[in-house]
């Protein structure tokens, strides 16, 4: 679970000058030495000095990246695919309610949770709060403190289904169970369209993430960070383990060598196959294959 806790003042009315006094940050389950382990958030505001102030507390616990157009955020965004996002209604290029409703009808970002930030909801505005389909709407001014909590509620539960929606794609029979509501989900189709992808050419011993974003129509670093900020890992680990499971149900079959499945697998360095095999199932080839 990520946890960020912060002491000292909590009020978000603006300092003359940016005096922040430093704060206590716990990480529990990230890393603290590197800023890619940190949760990337994304943070719109026109108002300069209320973006830096924000962006200046924040980049205290999250990697923030701030802008003041909505669509400048929303290119980046596509780009980065972000824990999190917090965007002012008021936007130069697009509204934030514009912004958040484009995320949210996107099947490419509509996981990724929005916070929206203005004053008082009126009437008048209430519709487009509702269209907007944001996660929160926070209103200004607003309690520092509370707004970290709610940041690392979001993150968390965005976390934890995650790894629930993970479940219906991987598990120990994951090269064999249907998919049924694939086609139902869009993010689900996602993962299992590079699923089937790498099963039909896992004995091509060079294949690579470039490949794999290459047959989704996609950088490779668009596809990196959405198949990351799905799956909480890196898409090598994805090839690793599919090579692994077939591996394990070829042996399995009793109808081929050790060194016909790791050709068939795609590793040909047998040395390199059993170091892999036996770190993935706790015993190298030969062993699983005395007990089939």
């Amino acid at each position: 679970m990520f946890v960020c806790g912060f002491g000292g003042d909590t009020s978000l009315n603006i300092p003359d000058a940016f005096q922040v006094n430093e704060s206590e940050i716990a990480f529990h389950g990230f890393s603290k030495k590197k800023n890619m382990d940190r949760p990337l958030v994304i943070l719109a505001d026109n108002d300069k000095g209320f973006k830096d102030y924000l962006e200046k507390r924040l980049s205290e616990c999250f990697v923030v990246r701030s802008f003041d157009d909505g669509q400048e955020a929303l290119e980046v965004i596509c780009e980065e695919y972000p824990d999190l996002v917090i965007c002012d209604i008021m936007l130069k290029g697009m509204s934030g309610e514009e912004l958040s409703s484009k995320l949210k009808t996107s099947r490419d970002t509509s996981f990724i949770p929005v916070i929206l930030m203005g004053a008082h909801i009126d009437v008048k505005r209430r519709e487009k709060r509702c269209s907007s389909q944001a996660d929160l709407f926070v209103c200004k001014p607003f309690n520092l403190e509370d707004l970290k909590v709610e940041i690392s509620i979001l993150i968390n539960n965005s976390r934890f289904l995650r790894k629930t929606f993970l479940q219906k794609v991987f598990g120990e029979d994951f090269l064999t169970k249907p998919m049924e509501r694939a086609q139902q989900d869009a993010n689900l189709a996602f993962l299992n369209e590079v699923k089937l992808y790498i099963m039909e050419n896992m004995d091509k011993e060079d294949l690579t993430v470039d490949d794999i974003a290459s047959r989704m129509c996609m950088s490779r670093t668009t596809f990196y960070n959405k198949w990351k900020l799905l799956t909480g890992e890196a898409p090598k680990y994805l090839i690793s383990r599919i090579r692994m499971e077939k591996a394990r149900e070829l042996l399995e079959s009793g109808k081929f060598s050790v060194t016909m499945v790791a050709e068939m697998v795609g590793m040909r360095n047998m040395k390199n196959f059993r170091g892999r095999y036996k770190e993935y199932f706790g015993k190298t080839p030969k062993e699983f294959m005395k007990k089939v």
